[in-house]
């Protein structure tokens, strides 16, 4: 689902700095998109894609047909 998705878009799409939390962790920096878990829980019990639930940075992709994909073949 995920390649799907990466293909799908063309390219990575970065999300709003409005739309992501930085943390301290441990040693580190830890980076969430805040409300993820909703979101994922909102568009799984919907069976929709986040653009289609209304997520403000999600965005519409081309159509992109994963039956018989077996190999991620990136953008190059």
């Amino acid at each position: 689902v995920s390649n799907g998705a990466y293909q799908s878009a063309g390219k990575i799409v970065p999300i709003g700095a409005e739309y992501v939390r930085r943390y301290p962790e441990e040693h580190s920096t830890a980076t969430e998109v805040k409300d993820i878990g909703a979101i994922v829980e909102e568009a799984a019990r919907k069976r929709k894609l986040f653009s289609e639930i209304g997520v403000p940075w999600a965005k519409e992709t081309a159509w992109f047909d994963v039956q018989g994909y077996e190999t991620f073949q990136g953008f190059g």
